[in-house]
């Protein structure tokens, strides 16, 4: 085997004994839990700490190791923070069925102008302990989930398998790219893997300036049976592993797979000529039934029954009803409806006040100079004067809120389609009334 070309030489410091103390050892997890930062990190690549977290507690800065995971559930749930990605985390209250709610959210876009980017995660909590599991399946518009069972992208392969946090999370190695400076999230997971060049207690890691566990990784070729070759390797010691991957035939995507012998198939015998029977007489076609029409369900109605009560009522609900009713797509209404909040915001804030027909009117409100008594025990600190907006709803929308109140999810919406025929045909009648007093105008002119 070839060496790998090394390109940095460091000197490394002796790690010193770490002092072992004594600590309890903690439950071991039911079966489909997991632990807390566990269920974080490996469903949405977001790095937190272990512990009870109360109602309200909200983390701002919490490091994303695996950035694509995260935003294959909402796009932008991440910022840069010094280029690297942060995110924020916080708990909500315990819903409906004992689940509790937990919401991750970009800071970055809460700033009153653009429209907050969040995620709702719904976690049921085992009896035995402080453990999690997902309470459903959300529906994900991640494409770079394999097609065929058993694959992984090489990002997830690497991080769930061996630890590493690959900088390169997307498109094809060419033969012979390398990356050294590799983060290592889980160094139990690197050391069991069997190392050329082998002696005891070496490692396939490294350690940088800041002394965190960094790492190498190369593809050096494609093997004759069409098995991926990698290598992962620390330069410093000169050991390296070798990992044989398989590619799938769909996407870049791949799985783990040993060499193994696959025999040649038999040659199969050729059958014998079957003797040819006399073809039967054509049975006579069945007469057909009648088809029942079921009658199309409006917009309204659609998005109700296919999107979840989560993303109803969220910024989800509202993209994927104007796209139903204006026949455009999800790209578009979101970029239309995230225009008009940004006009709104805008507006407010330039004026003090927005009001929009049928909906109600955002009024700047200020907020006086007050003294605040820590509830932590830091004591007292003053806020300076300040000022937010309020929002007091029309005529119309508190009309439809009387109308809905104490009815049906199909009650309501057939009160909403009533409503919306009704204004279709006043406006027509509008119209009609409009042309016809121009034209009569214009004859009694000449």
């Amino acid at each position: 085997m070839k060496k790998i070309p090394i390109t940095k030489k460091k000197t490394i410091k002796k790690q010193k004994a770490q002092r072992v103390s004594t600590v309890e050892v903690s439950p071991a997890a039911p079966d489909g839990f997991r632990s807390f930062a566990d269920l974080f990190l490996e469903d949405f690549g977001i790095q937190i700490s272990e512990g009870e977290w109360a109602e309200g507690d909200c983390r701002e800065d919490l490091p994303v190791i695996d950035a694509a995971k995260l935003n294959s559930f909402e796009n932008n749930l991440c910022y840069a923070e010094d280029s690297y990605p942060v995110t924020g985390l916080e708990r909500g209250s315990v819903e409906s069925g004992d689940n509790y709610c937990f919401v991750i959210y970009n800071p970055a876009t809460v700033d009153g102008v653009n429209a907050a980017v969040y995620f709702e995660v719904l976690l049921t909590k085992s009896d035995a302990g402080y453990f999690f599991k997902r309470a459903g399946v959300e529906d994900s518009p991640d494409a770079s989930v394999p097609s065929e069972e058993g694959y992984r992208t090489l990002a997830d392969l690497f991080l769930e398998d061996f630890g590493i946090q690959l900088t390169k999370t997307e498109g094809e190695w060419t033969n012979g790219e390398w990356h050294e400076w590799l983060p290592v999230v889980d160094t139990n997971k690197l050391n069991v893997l069997p190392v050329t060049n082998y002696s005891p207690q070496t490692d396939l890691f490294f350690l940088d300036d800041s002394s965190a566990a960094v790492t190498g990784v190369q593809f050096d070729s494609v093997t004759e049976t069409g098995l991926y070759h990698f290598l992962i390797y620390n330069p410093r010691a000169d050991i390296w592993a070798d990992i044989l991957l398989i590619k799938s035939t769909t996407d870049y995507s791949f799985k783990r797979t040993e060499p193994e012998y696959i025999p040649e198939p038999e040659p199969t015998p050729t059958p014998e000529p079957v003797p040819s029977e006399p073809i039967p007489p054509p049975t006579p076609e069945p007469t057909p039934e009648p088809v029942v029409v079921i009658p199309a369900k409006s917009a309204l109605e659609e998005v109700y029954t296919t999107l979840t009560a989560q993303k109803l009522c969220t910024i989800v609900g509202l993209r994927t009803l104007l796209a139903k009713e204006q026949g455009i797509s999800i790209k578009e209404a979101k970029s239309r409806i995230t225009a008009v909040f940004k006009a709104v915001s805008d507006i407010s804030a330039l004026s003090g006040m927005s009001s929009l027909y049928g909906l109600g009117v955002f009024r700047q409100q200020k907020v006086k100079a007050r003294t605040v008594v820590s509830n932590l025990g830091y004591g007292k600190y003053k806020l300076p004067r300040s000022s937010k907006f309020v929002f007091k709803p029309g005529k119309i929308l508190k009309a439809k809120m009387a109308m809905c109140t104490g009815k049906t999810t199909a009650q309501i919406i057939t009160t909403l389609q009533n409503l919306d025929t009704i204004k279709a045909a006043k406006s027509t009648v509008r119209k009609a009334t409009r042309k016809k007093a121009i034209k009569k105008s214009g004859m009694s002119g000449k």
